[in-house]
């Protein structure tokens, strides 16, 4: 795979300007990408990859907390309308705690939900925290109906090995956040109730 080179931009298009910013982020370098950004006197427009991934959704990929900051800082959008990703829902489904906090005040409620129910489904107990404080709906529902809440306790049934306490304190933080459990839900449950109990 060719290596991108990072260039400066005296007054770049927004091609050029996503070409410069993800070829910073890529190869790590925080100073490179902030100096991209102070020789861009203004971002006027959707900045993304042929993709359509916007340089945020890049360094949230990476797990960069500082350099999304500083796409933030100098008014990077953080997503782009072909993105089929949020930011917000890969930095919540990685457990990138910093990055959601950071991605929050930029995010639609719509965009909160998802997150929520990424981050439980993966047992991200202080990211689910985190987005139920800032208003995420814990009994909103996806396409298929599932809550959060259901996808903590069809992970519980599966028993993934090692987990069983993180999503335990998950389904937890969902009640507390006023999740209710749905008849499906009350079912799973019992269903581990009956294992537990025959073993």
């Amino acid at each position: 795979m060719m290596e991108r080179k990072a260039m400066p931009c005296a007054s770049p298009s927004l091609g050029v300007l996503a070409d410069s910013c993800i070829a910073a982020i890529a190869s790590g370098d925080l100073h490179t990408l902030q100096q991209v950004l102070r020789e861009c006197s203004s971002i006027d427009g959707c900045v993304e990859d042929l993709a359509g991934r916007s340089p945020v959704n890049w360094a949230a990929r990476e797990g960069r907390a500082d350099m999304v900051r500083a796409l933030l800082q100098y008014g990077m959008q953080v997503d782009g309308p072909r993105q089929r990703v949020s930011s917000l829902v890969r930095a919540a489904h990685d457990g990138q705690h910093e990055i959601v906090c950071l991605l929050l005040p930029h995010s639609s409620q719509r965009e909160k939900d998802a997150a929520l129910r990424s981050a439980a489904a993966c047992s991200h107990v202080s990211v689910v925290r985190a987005l139920a404080d800032a208003g995420a709906d814990v009994r909103a529902s996806d396409v298929y109906g599932r809550t959060a809440l259901l996808l903590v306790a069809s992970e519980l049934v599966m028993g993934r090995r090692g987990q069983e306490e993180d999503f335990r304190c998950t389904f937890d933080v969902l009640l507390d956040h006023g999740a209710i459990p749905c008849a499906q839900v009350t079912q799973l449950l019992e269903s581990i109730q009956s294992d537990t109990e025959s073993k």
